[in-house]
This record gives C-alpha cells, sequence and structure tokens, in this order.
C-alpha cells in the first residue's frame, strides 16, 4: 500500500487515514493524468508508431531534511521507434528558490526565467539519458506547495507522442529547512 504526504495527512489508497507521523514520503506526478506509455522491448516498434523518436520525459525531487534544498533529477526515455537527437529538458522551478548548485554539463540556469535547461544531446532508442542539480531555498518557502515541471523543449525526428512530454512533481516547504516532496 503507498502512502503520501497531503496537508499533513497520510494518503493511502486516495483516502485521508490521518495524520502523517514522521513521514517523508512523496506525492509524484508524471506525465499527463490517465496516460500510460510503456516502453517497448528494445529493438521494438511501438504498435500504430508512424515514425519519429518518443521521447518520454520523467522526473524525480528528492528533499534533504535539514537542508532547505531538493534534488531534480530529470529523465528522458527514447521510446522509438527512431533514435532522438538534440534532446532537450527545460525545468520550471519554484520562484521561491534561492538558488541553483551543481549543474551537470551542457545545463544552464536562467534566474530571470526560474529555468535550468539540460541539452542532453542523443539518445539511442530504448536507453534513457539523466541531469540532476540542487535547487535551494530560503525561510520564505515556508508553508508554500509548490510544483516542478520538466517539459521535453526540442528533439528531432519529431515526436509523435506529446502526452508523456512533461512530467510534475509535487513539493510542500513544511518549514524553511523541510520540503517534502
Amino acid at each position: 500500500m503507498k502512502e503520501s504526504l497531503v496537508h499533513g495527512r497520510a494518503l493511502t489508497s486516495g483516502k485521508l487515514i490521518g495524520p502523517a507521523v514522521g513521514a517523508m514520503t512523496a506525492v509524484l506526478v508524471l506525465g499527463v493524468s490517465g496516460v500510460s506509455d510503456a516502453a517497448p522491448a528494445p529493438g521494438q516498434v511501438r504498435a500504430g508508431a508512424a515514425g519519429g523518436a518518443d521521447v518520454a520525459v520523467g522526473a524525480t525531487v528528492t528533499s534533504a531534511l535539514g537542508l532547505g534544498t531538493v534534488t531534480v533529477t530529470n529523465t528522458a526515455t527514447d521510446n522509438g521507434p527512431a533514435a532522438a537527437t538534440g534532446v532537450v529538458l527545460t525545468t520550471q522551478i519554484p520562484t521561491t528558490a534561492d538558488s541553483v548548485a551543481g549543474l551537470p554539463s551542457g545545463c544552464s540556469y536562467s534566474a530571470a526565467a526560474h529555468t535550468v535547461t539540460c541539452a542532453l544531446g542523443g539518445v539511442g532508442t530504448g536507453q534513457a539519458v539523466s541531469r540532476a542539480f540542487t535547487v535551494h531555498f530560503g525561510t520564505g518557502a515556508v508553508g508554500l506547495h509548490f510544483p516542478v515541471t520538466t517539459t521535453r523543449t526540442a528533439s528531432s525526428p519529431a515526436d509523435p507522442n506529446a502526452a508523456n512530454d512533461t512530467a510534475t512533481v509535487y513539493c510542500y516547504a513544511v518549514t524553511g529547512l523541510l520540503i517534502v516532496c
């Protein structure tokens, strides 16, 4: 049975079950609600795929207890039928973030736009490429609910399945030092 923290109460199977005690579990929403887009086995082509490179976006956000930071890990998975080139993922971070650190090669941060953009380059059919970075928050984040959303903003050839091009993780700043995602 999976539990998630919602406004300080534990949520199990869609029902609030009471106060969450010591809960550091995550509310994680990936892709578009109700859409399942499993990757085909390597070397197979998805039924009905007309061509292109279906790049599915995944995201995880984990918090560091007592540090007021979250680590964002974005993943682009090429579901085929063709290999993808020029893959770019853009992550919208909350305006309440103080700074971004640990940007890997190929990633850049725009403080004005509150985005981290990562040029991943090529992703082979059936393969996944990930990038991670850290977002710092100050004491002003207390009590805020905020999404961290990653979107595929470029790739070639054309992506035949736009339904899996975005991943969103929702977080809650319990205090300036305790963020639950």
